[in-house]
């Protein structure tokens, strides 16, 4: 059979690998549209999950020929989890892939060094697409740039929001925007309090978020992740508290005494955690330092005589933060 123009333009394989599910979604979709150019998708789509699949269904799935149509495509979800067997035997399938079928592989995780990303790529370098999730700092500006296509705008303080909410996975970031888009009334863009109101929180805070916020003397976001914990956070924060400063009161030292090289040794961290606490101790003197400490030693008290232990652990964040 003759290949019409579309047909000849598409691979026999495709492989959308990373961690960037939403990308990997928009792969499959996207060949699911160019297959449905050529007939009904419904009689010619079939999708299966990589653990569950056996050679059998495998064979009979790549081998079906298209119901009126001169394609067809097969979706293997989780490409990393094939069995050993079935993993052979799509190898060897690839060698001479039937010409009306379009296999498209989902993985967050299959290496390049597997025998199937080897056989994928042996093909073609364009049967690979790389899913890879954006860095978390590019993650608010990733989120503005979905909003058109929901006809919405978000701001960028919301857009910050929706990620601390949410977290990096590109599907629930999508949806979620979704939801606000339909959710939300005027032209004016979406705004932090629509975040509040109409998303739920799926993510954790990390103890670690808190204190970076706290040497970098920021209480506003000391104030917002506070909002989003738990009663009671204050008990296991105060300890990691300290001993941040404890660490800024060496880096501190260290610099007056013109031995900043050896910060790292000193305190045992990587240079990138020393770089940071070197920008962080800048916003400190030493004599503020200690005060903190002592500061520290009241505020536990506090927290252990009866008053409410989340406001004298605050006080003491804003004293910190002045």
């Amino acid at each position: 059979m003759a290949q019409s123009k579309n047909q000849s333009s598409l691979l026999p394989v495709y492989l959308a690998v990373g961690d960037d599910a939403l990308k990997r979604v928009t792969v499959i979709n996207r060949l699911k549209a160019r297959v449905a150019e050529h007939g009904d998708i419904e009689f010619n789509f079939s999708r299966f999950n990589a653990s569950d699949l056996t050679v059998a269904a495998l064979d009979s799935a790549l081998n079906t020929m298209p119901f009126m149509s001169d394609l067809r495509l097969v979706c293997i979800m989780g490409a990393e989890a094939l069995p050993k067997d079935t993993n052979i035997a799509l190898i060897d399938y690839l060698k001479n892939p039937f010409e009306s079928c379009i296999v498209v592989l989902d993985s967050e995780k299959l290496t390049k060094t597997s025998a199937l990303y080897k056989a994928i790529a042996a093909l073609s370098e364009n049967c690979i697409i790389e899913c890879i999730t954006p860095k978390k700092q590019d993650l608010p500006n990733f989120v503005r740039g979905l909003a058109p296509k929901y006809n919405v705008t978000i701001s960028d303080p919301a857009a910050r929001m929706l990620v601390e909410y949410l977290g990096e996975n590109t599907v629930k970031l999508d949806s979620e925007l979704q939801k606000l888009a339909i959710a939300h009334i005027g032209n004016q863009p979406i705004s932090v309090s629509e975040v509040e109101t109409f998303v739920k929180q799926t993510v954790d805070i990390k103890p670690w978020e808190f204190v970076d916020a706290l040497s970098a003397k920021d209480f506003v976001k000391c104030v917002s992740l506070k909002d989003r914990m738990e009663e009671g956070f204050s008990y296991g924060l105060l300890p990691m508290c300290v001993k941040r400063i404890k660490q800024l009161v060496a880096v501190v030292s260290l610099g007056s005494e013109g031995n900043a090289s050896q910060i790292p040794c000193e305190l045992g961290e990587p240079d990138w955690k020393c770089r940071k606490l070197i920008a962080w101790a800048k916003g400190f003197d030493g004599a503020k330092l200690r005060t903190i400490i002592q500061n520290a030693v009241d505020c536990e008290s506090l927290m252990k005589s009866g008053h409410n232990p989340d406001d004298a652990f605050m006080n003491w964040v804003l004293f910190v933060c002045r």
